[in-house]
């Protein structure tokens, strides 16, 4: 893969412990899948992370977090989830890092994005702050107050 340049988009791990994952073959070490990232790594492939359906699009950051534990670098695990895809793709002169004149999507956390503890604070498409009130906010303050009434 290295020596012919191809890029590998790649599922981080679904489960938190690797009999979540089963390997695909059955001689593979037991931690295959949630090692991969760092073995492209260490062998100079480029990849990226990608998600197969919404709940996993939605997790995407917390599995990503999963493989910097099995031996990828928190600087490559970002880095995989935004320069090189955006590089992969196609589009890494418009997309996938903050510089002059590429658009400036942003999110803006109170802790590390890879950490499921961690929430999103502010968002920023092309530059301007996006809401992040939905009817899921709406729903949580409303069962929210609910329970502190009965409290």
């Amino acid at each position: 893969l290295k020596a012919a340049k191809i890029p590998v988009l790649l599922s981080p791990p679904v489960g938190q412990c690797p009999s979540e994952d089963p390997t695909p073959y059955a001689s593979d070490p037991y931690d295959t899948n949630l090692a991969s990232a760092a073995l492209l790594k260490r062998a100079g492939v480029k990849f990226a992370f990608k998600s197969d359906d919404w709940e996993s699009a939605m997790n995407l950051p917390y599995r990503v977090g999963r493989s910097a534990g099995f031996g990828l670098s928190h600087d490559a695990a970002m880095r995989a989830l935004t320069l090189d895809a955006a590089e992969i793709l196609g589009m890494g002169t418009k997309f996938g890092s903050l510089q002059p004149g590429k658009v400036a999507n942003v999110i803006v956390t109170d802790g590390d994005p890879l950490e499921v503890t961690t929430s999103l604070r502010y968002l920023f498409i092309d530059g301007k702050p996006a809401r992040l009130e939905s009817h899921y906010t709406d729903l949580y303050r409303q069962y929210r107050a609910r329970i502190r009434k009965s409290q």
